[in-house]
């Protein structure tokens, strides 16, 4: 029977919200390009921007619909939900890009000198400091002068004799309150500001008991400034709404695709997993004690977040800080740091949480660990959807997982990509693997380039989860042997495989633009060298130890408290010793039904043996095959539990998951 072909999406369909996203990308540049002025060339910027984002947008989002298959109504949920915990987020942590003044109305500001009829033999001296529009401070050079004004540094001096005038011109868009900065000295004399509105003032700058000092004389324009303002900072929220709810809209509408098609029993439970999930990284988040590594990993962030403020993109690879770990991590803190428009929303007068209202440090590490937290939650739902929840679980409620991917530490991100390399692996070798010696199998090359690409990823998040490629290697190595039909494929394939993953490394850790070999050889060296001078701060067996305790839930001496938190009371749940003993148990089964995680397992317990610091998150780079092997463990006890208490004549045993 002809297999009827299903009718393709409408370019009308995928073009308005194509053209929604691309008008965010279009204001999010406009926002993080320096200065107030819209040019001509950075208007034709701005439109070619658009219109090529519009146009490859309609594309790809057409093609995202065609695939994910969902309803109407599971798009509206996704699209609704994305918005609705945007707003969320976006009022909760005050995130904007940097003003830009759309609406505001245009003043001209005039301060005026005029020193005759002083009766004072020598000359005046006036000292302008700067001009506050309301948003930021006005560069000296956006004024224009009348008279001897000269510039001193940062700021504008001027000599004036008793028969002269001077002044001080500045025309733009400024605030609903604005502010001017000059010296009281007691060589000055009168300063008479016209402020654009009708409205003239005059200071006396000569007011000073000796020397000098700073003086701030402030203004605020009527109600129709303060409208535009309040407009202003809605438009500005825009391309950081717009651009985060497409994130979300993604993410809501991938977990739909794969849940949808379930059956109840297992959206229900991946709900409550996905939940708990939720609950005990949040409490994590605010709960956990600082630790030394989340200042160093967030200041590199802060580093990577003020190039891209400063639009100076071509100036990350040269940020040295931290270099000795690869970049990803640090840029995906960054995001919410450059999205860190705390100051706006004070200024519109909006309440911020009170952990929003922290140092500009302190709320970096905190935006990170939300970070780290989203990823670790996301690890957890791709091992529901593609394994069982029983390891989600598993994996959920294992403490010193549950520590790393609560913190703004390194861990969450590359085990989620490292799971994946190994899943896509599994799912491109598993039938040359398990198919009988000689005979022949399909390759699912889609599988496998996708294993390619996160393999890459992962070791541009922290190079020692690369452990997973020892595992992928032997995976390989054992379909060579096993299908000798298609050695040829095999043999290309893995080439291509290790060329697509060279890439992805490259490309998502900018800091090897700069001398790639150079900064490979320094990071090398200087772990080298790291491990051989903390080799003696634990024995050799060490990492048995961190293999088979769970994180204690108060830390020796107290620690460093969270500037989040003030009074922690540990984690939710630790039962490592208990998932440990069952990962032991479903040993066998895991070697029979999935042998790759057994490499990957033996791959990353070598390694902790060989590396010389024995560093208690290094088990961190297991946890996911000693949860899946615990599921298997659940399901031998089940197996023997249920032929233990079997009702006579009844033979079934318990059930077990089909092979993933």
């Amino acid at each position: 029977m002809k297999r009827l072909r299903q009718p393709r999406t409408s370019i009308r369909a995928a073009a308005l919200p194509a053209l929604i996203l691309a008008a965010g990308i279009g204001l999010a540049f406009y926002q993080l390009t320096p200065g107030s002025e819209l040019t001509l060339k950075l208007k034709i910027s701005l439109t070619g921007a658009v219109v090529i984002s519009a146009l490859a947008l309609t594309f790809l989002i057409r093609e995202l619909i065609e695939r994910l298959r969902l309803s109407r109504a599971q798009w509206f949920f996704a699209i609704g939900a994305s918005v609705a915990l945007t707003i969320l987020l976006v009022f909760w942590f005050g995130l904007s890009l940097p003003h830009k003044k759309f609406t505001l109305p245009e003043k001209t500001i005039t301060l005026s000198i005029d020193a005759s009829g002083i009766p004072q033999r020598s000359n005046r001296r006036y000292v302008f400091l700067s001009l506050h529009d309301g948003f930021q401070g006005v560069p000296l050079s956006a004024f224009s002068a009348n008279g001897a004004w000269r510039r001193e540094n940062d700021r504008l001096t001027l000599e004036i004799p008793a028969t002269e005038s001077a002044a001080l011109r500045f025309t733009g868009k400024v605030g609903h309150e604005i502010a001017i900065f000059a010296e009281q000295r007691p060589d000055s004399g009168i300063l008479t500001v016209d402020w654009g509105d009708g409205l003239a003032q005059e200071i006396d700058l000569s007011d000073a008991p000796g020397g000098a000092e700073p003086i701030r004389v402030a203004h605020r324009y009527g109600s129709e400034t303060l409208f535009f303002e309040r407009v202003d900072f809605g438009l500005n929220l825009l391309s950081a709404i717009v651009l985060i709810s497409a994130f979300f809209a993604l993410y809501f509408a991938l977990t739909l695709s794969f849940v949808a098609r379930r059956s109840p029993s297992f959206r229900a439970v991946f709900l409550l997993i996905s939940a708990a999930a939720v609950a005990m990284r949040i409490f994590n988040i605010f709960n956990l004690p600082l630790d030394w590594d989340e200042g160093t990993y967030s200041r590199a962030a802060m580093r990577y977040a003020d190039k891209v403020l400063a639009l100076k993109l071509a100036d990350i690879p040269a940020i040295e800080y931290n270099h000795e770990h690869p970049a990803l991590v640090k840029l995906a803190f960054s995001v919410p740091i450059v999205l860190d428009g705390r100051e706006s929303f004070e200024r519109i007068g909006l309440p911020l949480n009170e952990k929003a209202q922290l140092q500009r440090e302190d709320h970096a590490i905190f935006t990170s660990r939300f970070i780290s937290a989203f990823f670790n939650v996301l690890t957890t739902q791709a091992l529901s959807c593609l394994i069982h929840p029983v390891a989600a679980f598993f994996f959920m409620i294992h403490s010193m997982m549950s520590e790393m991917g609560s913190t703004a530490r390194l861990e969450a991100i590359p085990a989620f990509f490292s799971f994946l390399s190994i899943i896509f692996a599994w799912r491109a070798l598993r039938k040359q693997i398990c198919a009988r010696p000689y005979e022949d199998a399909d390759f699912d090359r889609k599988s496998w380039l996708l294993s390619a690409a996160c393999a890459g990823a992962t070791a541009a998040s922290k190079i020692i989860y690369c452990v997973v490629a020892f595992a992928i290697g032997i995976a390989l190595l054992s379909a060579f042997f096993r299908a000798p039909g298609r050695r040829a494929e095999l043999l290309w394939m893995s080439v291509l495989y290790a060329l697509i993953a060279l890439a992805a490394f490259f490309a998502l850790n900018p800091s090897l633009w700069y001398d790639p070999l150079g900064r490979i050889a320094g990071m090398f060296n200087f772990h080298r060298n790291y491990q051989t001078d903390h080799n003696s701060l634990h024995p050799a067996y060490q990492p048995l130890i961190w293999i088979f305790r769970s994180v204690p839930l108060a830390k020796p001496g107290g620690g460093i408290l969270s500037p989040v938190q003030r009074d922690p009371f540990g984690l939710i749940f630790a039962a490592d010793e208990l998932i440990l003993l069952l990962a032991i148990a479903g040993l066998p089964r895991l070697w029979k039904r999935s042998p790759i995680f057994i490499a990957w397992l033996a791959a990353g317990v070598a390694f902790m043996f060989a590396w010389g610091t024995k560093w208690q998150h290094y088990t961190c780079i297991i946890t996911v095959p000693i949860c899946v092997a615990a599921m298997y463990g659940v399901f031998v006890f089940q197996e023997k539990l249920g032929r233990y208490n079997a009702v006579p004549g009844n033979n079934r045993g318990g059930q077990t998951p089909d092979d993933f």
